[in-house]
């Protein structure tokens, strides 16, 4: 898009569009992206020509854009001293992608389009007075000479080498495929140097804009680059145009499908390393039983006294034997064995709910991969703006839909439950805030006896309560981002919005609560992120 070549024919139309023009202004909205603002003289009342400048390394570019109103929120204005100054001429330096738009009264834009170092400068007598980019470095300093391309005869080495020495202005990638299809390679150094010779004096003679899969933008005529059937448009600007548009398209396209993928990456490794630590279920019932038979075990031998902090008792389990148990010597044996039963019903109950919830994870993980695994098949923008339409609910469900809108600019995460929105406070001063917009009927829920986030199901206004399951999953991730997280079941209160409020004077975070009810669950982690 920004080779010599193509400037020459761009130059050209950017003259018949821009004659007796006047400079506006220049306007940046978007980081390595310029917009120049040209009015015509003859007609004021026309639109201003807005000539698009792309600095970026991966797609540097200029061309003369269809116009838009432009954003003034949150842009940067460029160039001013500039603006009303009558536009000369439009020069290209020879053989070097450098630019010049000559203004009266010995002002200059000079357009520096290499891939590397591109730039927009404004100069005024050679000197440069304000710049695009590095503007601290060169701001004052004479402006930079064009720097002629040389050429070169080398003899050895790769047959591409050989050619780019000859004519160091031809397309890279283009030439490489024009070598491939007609077979260039096996030639020797002076044919190879007169066929960039040739290809240079095409390239020179007329314009072929068109834009291909296979090599991206060129003026190569198509049919020098076997593809006789892509169409050649009537404009270098507009074929360079929808090639830029193309490529911003595409690398949003990868760049998008990329995150998507390292959230998945991320949250299914967040996923393992919940199940991991859900390991261990066999000991957990061990100890249930070996708890239960203790409480057996005293309750046979209600008449035993302690000695110290233990009882030995024999042990009906292995006869012959006895057992040693630890007790509480101001407790009756009746007591002491209600303890080890309660503790062994704990245990069960822990069980059941880390199964519950191993389950639950297996059945995510499932999920995850089978969308992870149609995400990799998707190769084109289109293609991925309709699945994640189609996987909307999916991809919010597990909170990898940040295309929502970036829930580091919320005072909350969200995460989504049956149609329901839960928000989820990010500290104390978040949770003022979540409390804050909430209505008074959101279900709010918090972890009982410890400090952690404010939960929110959005009621929409709506009064009465929700499923008891999504309270219950609500409630769960109310345990989670707290600092319960590490218990198997932990109780959370929930309640009405409107019986919640802060005390006057109260520390972030802090409320008082009314009418409130208890439900004990599993921690749960929704799988959004904590930013």
């Amino acid at each position: 898009m920004n080779t010599f070549y193509t400037l020459i024919y761009l130059i050209q139309e950017w003259k018949r569009s821009l004659q007796g023009t006047y400079f506006v202004e220049a306007l940046s909205s978007r980081k390595n992206t310029l917009v120049l603002y040209f009015q015509s003289a003859t007609d004021p009342g026309n639109e201003p020509v807005p000539l698009m400048v792309s600095v970026d390394p991966r797609r540097t570019a200029a061309f003369i854009d269809r116009y838009r109103e432009p954003r003034r929120a949150n842009t940067a204005v460029f160039f001013s001293a500039l603006s009303g100054a009558k536009l000369i001429d439009v020069k290209l330096a020879e053989a070097d992608r450098y630019i010049r738009f000559v203004f009266e009264g010995d002002s200059e834009l000079i357009l520096m389009l290499y891939s590397s170092k591109a730039n927009v400068i404004f100069s005024d007598t050679g000197t440069v007075r304000e710049a695009f980019k590095r503007e601290q470095e060169l701001a004052g300093l004479p402006v930079p000479p064009p720097s002629p391309a040389q050429s070169k005869d080398v003899s050895e080495g790769k047959p591409d080498r050989i050619m780019f020495a000859r004519q160091p202005l031809l397309p890279r990638t283009v030439v490489r495929h024009w070598m491939k299809i007609h077979e260039k390679e096996q030639l020797t150094a002076e044919q190879l140097r007169g066929e960039a010779d040739k290809l240079d004096k095409i390239l020179r003679s007329g314009a072929n804009p068109h834009v291909s899969p296979a090599y991206g933008f060129s003026t190569l005529s198509p049919l020098e680059l076997g593809n006789p059937e892509v169409p050649v448009l009537e404009s270098v600007n507009q074929s360079v145009a929808k090639a830029f548009y193309t490529q911003v398209r595409q690398q949003d396209f990868s760049v998008r499908k990329s995150n998507l993928e390292t959230r998945f990456t991320k949250t299914l490794d967040k996923i393992n390393r919940s199940l991991s630590e859900l390991q261990g279920l066999d000991k957990t019932l061990e100890k249930a039983a070996y708890w239960e038979e203790v409480g057996h075990l005293l309750m046979a031998n209600p008449q035993v006294l302690p000695d110290g902090d233990t009882v030995e008792l024999d042990d009906f389990y292995n006869p012959g034997s006895r057992r040693t148990v630890p007790v509480d010597r101001t407790l009756s044996m009746v007591k002491n064995a209600q303890e080890y039963y309660d503790k062994a019903r704990a245990a069960r109950q822990r069980h059941g709910a880390s199964t519950q919830r191993i389950g639950r994870l297996e059945q995510k993980i499932s999920k995850i991969e089978a969308l992870n695994d149609e995400l990799r098949q998707i190769h084109y923008p289109a293609e991925l703006d309709k699945w994640i339409k189609r996987r909307e609910e999916d991809l919010r469900h597990f909170g990898l839909n940040r295309d929502m809108g970036p829930q580091s600019s919320l005072p909350y995460k969200k995460a989504y439950l049956s149609g329901y929105e839960i928000r989820i406070g990010k500290n104390a001063s978040s949770n003022d805030e979540l409390l804050r917009i909430s209505h008074k009927e959101d279900i709010w829920l918090h972890a009982r006896g410890v400090s952690g986030s404010h939960v929110i199901i959005v009621m929409d206004k709506k009064t009465g309560m929700p499923p008891k399951p999504v309270v219950e999953q609500a409630a769960s991730y109310a345990a989670f981002f707290s600092k319960g997280k590490g218990s198997s079941l932990h109780p959370v209160i929930f309640t009405k919005r409107k019986y919640v409020r802060k005390p006057k004077g109260g520390a972030p975070g802090a409320v008082n609560v009314d009418k409130e009810q208890v439900v004990l669950v599993a921690p749960g982690d929704p799988g959004v992120s904590e930013e």
